[in-house]
Formats: structure tokens, sequence, C-alpha cells
């Protein structure tokens, strides 16, 4: 079920900021656990009364957010409904009686801020140009989930005129501004030109083209259309472009801090990479499954692999490959908690145009937000210095075990306030201050807005960060090692072994293959 959460400018609220600390900003989450299965049944049947009555109550406001406050509020209805039959006279009471019943029912609707939460106003011009943006800059998945992409289709779906367009406004008549920008967004959102419940794409095309086609929509739409309609048309072809580059790229380089490529099925879609057996760096910072934290020491490690993965991809010749979209989802582990660069999907090989050339123009900036170069995204010019910034980023969630918006500020601050202590992931109990502090203060570095003001990764950053790996793995010589098989680098750079008998084959400094000798 969905969840509406109503922000409350608090400390707790790291990404909002007000100067009256009214704030009233609505974020919905969804939880596929929450609620019983009653209350899971009554949303999917409101759902579908909804849908089945939508060309004869065309109601603008959310029926889960008004289930939620009701059920939160508990409230009940106590003032009868009045209803003025025909002829009949019109007395004050029957009209205090009723203007009390809304007013009861509309006050339990307001959040605890002061303002009526979601959607109430009906314009349904705003979210389709959202879509084209994110979509058209690579972002669309990334913002939007499935469960949000699912949500966007059901409310295009729910308020489809009868006619097959869409108005301005929910009430409003079928218009070619908004039937066009709608029937796009259904396309972008993966619906066929014959798909969606009650043939809605067939139906919407059928209208634009009975009425003049899209060359009707009014001139702020073809501003629209001239974005969108590129990118759509090659839509069909862009997993083949996708599949292409990681098997150009992937099938030239061998590196142990790069995922080795197997194979390949393009007719369907499908790479074929070797097992790595302990998941993203992304997923072992968070823990998902209940899996243990990642020691200090293996965390050194591993920012030390990363580095010297994307050091090799920048090295490349006749032309470096940035990577574009480095981040902790993008870089696995093996067994042996080797980690390794994956998902080159949007890499680029970068033409050396001239000798000396370290940056490239592209024309539309792609990565994964957050993480992406501020000065490659406003300038279209991309260098190797842009995957540095994404480093600095991904060191820094190292560190903390932190989402990464707005987190170099938040480190920056606690640096300056001398608090850095206190931002550092409290599952590692046994933080060494002074390496910590000097590996944030090389992400800080990375992250600079500038790319000139970043340091060179093979000149100044990799040799400082393997010293702060050669520190972790001496100390590990001293301590007991962590368990979960989290031991010292296999000469960084064995190949994945995922047979737990040939362990000590592969990993021969293993703790385990010492105990055996």
């Amino acid at each position: 079920m969905w969840k509406l959460k109503i922000a409350k400018g608090s400390k707790e609220e790291p990404y909002l900021f007000s100067t009256n600390n009214f704030l009233g900003r609505q974020t919905w989450e969804f939880d596929p656990d929450a609620g019983t299965s009653e209350e899971r049944a009554a949303v999917d049947e409101a759902r579908r009364f909804f849908f089945d009555n939508r060309f004869r109550v065309k109601a603008s406001s959310d029926l889960i957010w008004r289930m939620q406050f009701l059920k939160e509020k508990k409230f009940k209805q106590a003032i009868p409904s009045v209803k003025v039959e025909d002829a009949k006279k019109l007395t004050s009471e029957t009209a205090s009686n009723a203007l009390r019943r809304g007013v009861s029912f509309l006050s339990s609707l307001q959040a605890s801020d002061g303002h009526w939460p979601a959607e109430n106003a009906g314009p349904l011009f705003f979210l389709p140009p959202l879509v084209f943006c994110l979509f058209v800059t690579g972002h669309l998945h990334e913002i939007f989930t499935k469960e949000h992409r699912r949500e966007i289709l059901r409310y295009i779906y729910c308020h489809q005129n009868e006619d097959g367009g869409w108005g301005l406004h929910i009430e409003g008549h079928s218009t070619m501004f908004c039937t066009t920008l709608n029937y796009i967004c259904l396309r972008i959102l993966g619906e066929g030109p014959n798909e969606g419940p009650g043939n809605a794409c067939k139906r919407a095309r059928e209208w634009i083209l009975g009425h003049g086609g899209a060359t009707y929509i009014p001139s702020w739409g073809k501003t629209w259309l001239s974005e969108a309609t590129p990118c759509l048309q090659s839509f069909g072809s862009y997993l083949h472009v996708f599949l292409y580059i990681q098997v150009e790229v992937l099938s030239c380089i061998r590196h142990p801090n790069i995922v080795l490529l197997l194979g390949a099925c393009p007719e369907f879609g499908i790479l074929v990479y070797e097992y790595m057996a302990k998941g993203s760096l992304e997923d072992r910072l968070f823990m998902r499954g209940n899996t243990p934290p990642i020691t200090w020491q293996l965390r050194f490690r591993i920012a030390a692999e990363i580095a010297t993965g994307l050091l090799f991809l920048h090295q490349t010749k006749p032309e470096p490959i940035v990577h574009r979209d480095l981040k902790p989802g993008n870089v696995l582990l093996d067994y042996n908690y080797v980690s390794k660069i994956s998902d080159v999907g949007l890499a680029r090989l970068v033409p050396a145009v001239a000798e000396n050339v370290t940056q490239y123009r592209v024309t539309s900036a792609a990565g994964t937000f957050c993480y992406i170069d501020p000065e490659y995204q406003q300038t279209g010019m991309l260098g190797v210095k842009s995957d540095v910034y994404s480093l600095g980023i991904m060191l820094l969630q190292i560190l903390t075990a932190k989402q990464p918006m707005g987190l170099a500020y938040y480190v920056e601050q606690a640096i300056e306030e001398g608090t850095l202590k206190d931002m550092l992931d409290p599952a590692v109990p046994d933080w060494p201050m002074e390496e910590a502090m000097c590996l944030a203060k090389l992400a800080l570095q990375c992250a600079e807005l500038r790319r000139k003001d970043r340091p060179d990764l093979g000149k100044e950053l990799l040799p400082e960060i393997n010293r702060l790996r050669d520190i972790g793995e001496e100390s590990l010589e001293e301590s007991v090692f962590y368990a979960d098989s989290q031991g010292r680098s296999p000469n960084t750079s064995q190949v994945s072994i995922t047979s737990t008998s040939d362990e000590f084959i592969s990993n021969p400094e293993s703790p385990a293959a010492e105990s055996q000798s």
C-alpha cells in the first residue's frame, strides 16, 4: 500500500529547508506489506469503482489519501446527510446541517501543518513533461520506481475522457495539447500502441488523428514534442544499443576489478556475467537482507579496488573509457569480497582528438542522480574527472552508509565542526579516526563542483587510498578476522571462485588456508 508522508521540517528531514519550519511537502512511500488484507482489498475495490465510473464521477481528489487520513483520525460521520427534494423549501436548518457535515469531513482531511495534501486541482498537463524530462535525461527509472510508474499509468487511465482524449483539467473537455502529451507519456512508460485498459492508447491515437494529428498541437506543446518524439522513436532500439556498448567495452578489457562478461544473447537482451556471490556494494553498505556490516579494513580495501579498476578504464588505449554511472549499486562483490565495477552500458569511449585532450562534449548527460558530475550535467563536457566526482560520493557512502543526497555538504560541515565521528557508519564500532578523516577529505576533493579542483586519480588519489588499504590490512594481521569470510585482499586481483571447496586454491592467503597449513 501507499503511505502519504507530510514533511515536518525538523532536523530529521535533512533535505528540506524552511525559514519558518512550515513546509507541508508531501511524499508517497510504497510498502508492499503495509495494511491488512481487508484494507488492501478496500483500496483495490475503491480503485476499480473509480475506474468503472470515471466517465460519470470525475472527482479530482485522491481516494487513497482520503482513506488514510480518515483511518488515522478515526473519523466517523455523525451528521446525517441532507437531500432537498424538488419543490421542497430550503430551510436554514437544512443548509446549516449540510454545511456542518461538509466542514466536519473536510477538517478531518487537513494535515497537522495546516495543508490539505495530495492532488485536488486536477491539472493533467504537469505530469507528462516531467516524465519526458526524466526519460530524455536517462533518469526515469531512477526517480520513478516501478510502483510510481504504475501509479502514473493508473492516474492517466482514470482521467481519460470518454472520447479517448484528455483535457487540461480532469473536468475539462479533450484538447490536442493534453491528449498528445498523455499519449506519449503512456508510450514512454511502456504501453504499446494498442494497449492499456479499455484500449486507452488506441483510443487516444484515434482522437489525435481524428482531430488533424499532432501537428495541430499549440506551439508550447511542440516544444515538448521536439524533445520527446526523437527519443520515443529510438526507444525500441535502446536496449540493443545498451547491450552493444556493454559487449563492446567488456569484450576488449580484462582486469580483476572489472566484472567479467561471459556471453551475450542480443535477441533476448541477455548478458551473462561471472557470478558475484556477495551482491552489490550498495546492498552490503545498507545491510539489506540482514547481512552483517562491513569492517572498516574491508571498506578501505574496496575503495582501493574501485579506484584501481576505474583508473584502468581511464588508461585504456587508444581512447579512455569514462564509466558515467559509477555508484555502489554498480560495484559487485565476489565470494572473497573482491570488488568489481559493472554496468558499463552508459560508458563512453572518449575520442583523443589531440594527445592531451581529457574531455569531450556529449549532447545529453547520462548517469544516476546525485552521482553525476555537476559540470558535465551543465555543460555536456565529459572527461575522466567526471567519474572522479562519482567516486568521491561513493567514498563518502563507504564511510557513512548514508544516502548520497547532500552527503558531501553534511560531511564537510561535520569536519568543520569536529563531529565527523557522528557521521561515520555506527555499525562499525572501531573506526580509526585519523584514517577515516583522511579518506573523507580525499572524497570531498573528488566531489568538488569544478572539475579542475578534483585530484588526479592515478597520481594523487590512488596512492593515498592504497596507503589506507595497507594500514587496514596490517591491522588485520594483529586482530581476529571478521566472521563471514571478510579476510585480506587476495592480492587485490584474483578472479572470483564461487566453489567453497576451491576457496583455498583461489585465495592461498585466506585465514582458512593458513589454518590448514
